[in-house]
């Protein structure tokens, strides 16, 4: 192999992604429609807003669809409609996005970390199981960069406390968990349609549920009596419909109509990214240092990304941050996966109101910090995570320019030693 980009050689990478978000003229015509014949706000039913929901429900075969104005907002109207409630415990895995656990406080609900399972990214049911108290009201997993998470453990532990499980879907469009759609397994399902996801909106999200009374109570924090009144039924609910809750979650018509042309497209694109990630793995193989995480026949992700596990004791002891340093030379940046969310500041402290947050528990209800190996599996894979693009178009070429990147710096590995 030729002498390594970081020391001066050729680049391997001469092949570029192609370019995503992809906005063609069907999503462009679509939203020029809207602004000439239609309404940029809808308040209650009706229009784009309806049309698109009625598309999302019947792609994965679920009565209720409720569109949103962010994926962040999908899981706060969830775990509401869940039934947590100030002071109610929720277990998360940390290696999740931000706002994904912000949305348990936005619902005055209390974080509780579980681990993750080992050789994966995803919740761990052992683990979720130990941390169920009394509070516990609600599970929220992450099918993280598409990765299914083991939903028959999890669901079983769920129904053994009665307690709902909420699949936060933000990377998992599309992907099929045992012939059922990710976020029809579980209670509700939260999907994001922000600019970087596996079909966007720009801004936006939407929550799924085979069940009434979920969508009723969802649709009561972020809607305002336009929609609530003609749709809420259930004489539970029914009492809130003349007011909401009012959060002002709803999407807007132009956000709805790209989405809605982005669906027809999933499917594909979902194949081409499949067959990206299998290209490239095929040109992998024999590479050590690098496993990528086995995907069981009855499984099919969602590819938002494609995560795999970095071995520095394969490959001459020589760490993540320098393995990935030399790839960046040769044109392939990775990415490393989230933060360890559950040891920054905002995690650490026991009483939001004493900290002069906006979040108030009822007395005596604290958050539990997570200490240094409290997680240890979720702390092993923030150092350890390597996750690949997964393009939405063929590139067969980038693909082998990234095979050879690896390659490349693999057998030059002596090179990075002591240098």
């Amino acid at each position: 192999m030729s002498r390594i980009a970081l020391h001066g050689g050729e680049p391997a990478v001469t092949h570029s992604l192609p370019t995503y978000p992809d906005i063609g003229d069907e999503e462009i015509n679509a939203v020029v429609h809207q602004m000439r014949t239609g309404p940029l706000s809808i308040a209650g039913t009706g229009g784009i807003i309806t049309e698109f929901e009625e598309n999302f429900a019947k792609y994965h075969d679920v009565p209720f669809a409720l569109s949103t104005n962010s994926g962040t907002s999908t899981l706060h109207v969830a775990l509401w409609g869940a039934g947590v409630v100030a002071g109610s415990e929720v277990i998360t895995p940390a290696n999740t996005w931000i706002s994904a656990i912000c949305a348990i406080l936005h619902a005055n609900g209390v974080p509780v970390w579980c681990d993750i399972k080992p050789g994966t990214c995803a919740a761990d049911a052992a683990d979720i199981e130990r941390k169920i108290t009394t509070r516990t009201h609600a599970i929220m997993v992450c099918h993280l960069f598409g990765m299914p998470a083991d939903m028959d453990k999890i669901l079983a532990v769920g129904r053994k406390h009665g307690i709902p499980v909420i699949e936060d879907c933000s990377h998992g469009h599309g992907g099929v968990y045992k012939g059922k759609k990710l976020g029809t397994i579980g209670a509700m399902g939260c999907f994001s349609l922000q600019a970087s996801k596996s079909m966007i909106a720009g801004e936006g999200g939407v929550t799924i549920t085979n069940d009434q009374y979920y969508y009723e109570r969802a649709m009561l924090v972020g809607h305002v009596p336009a929609r609530l009144l003609p749709e809420v039924k259930l004489e539970v609910n029914r009492r809130w419909a003349d007011t909401g809750f009012a959060w002002k979650y709803r999407c807007a018509p132009l956000s709805a109509a790209i989405a809605n042309v982005q669906l027809r497209k999933l499917d594909t694109w979902n194949e081409n990214r499949r067959a990206n990630v299998e290209l490239l793995k095929q040109q992998l193989e024999g590479i050590g240092c690098i496993e990528f995480s086995e995907i069981p026949a009855d499984i099919t992700p969602g590819f938002y990304g494609h995560p795999a596990f970095y071995h520095p004791e394969k490959l001459n002891g020589i760490p993540r941050s320098r393995f990935l340093e030399a790839l960046r030379a040769e044109g392939l940046g990775l990415g490393t996966g989230y933060d360890p969310w559950h040891e920054k500041p905002l995690f650490q402290i026991e009483d939001p109101r004493a900290a002069g947050l906006p979040w108030a528990w009822p007395e005596g209800v604290k958050m539990r910090p997570a200490r240094p190996g409290d997680l240890p599996v979720t702390e092993a894979l923030n150092h350890s995570l390597l996750l690949f693009p997964a393009p939405h178009a063929p590139c067969p070429d980038t693909m082998k320019d990234f095979a050879e990147a690896i390659h490349k710096v693999v057998e030059n590995a002596s090179e990075l030693e002591n240098s």
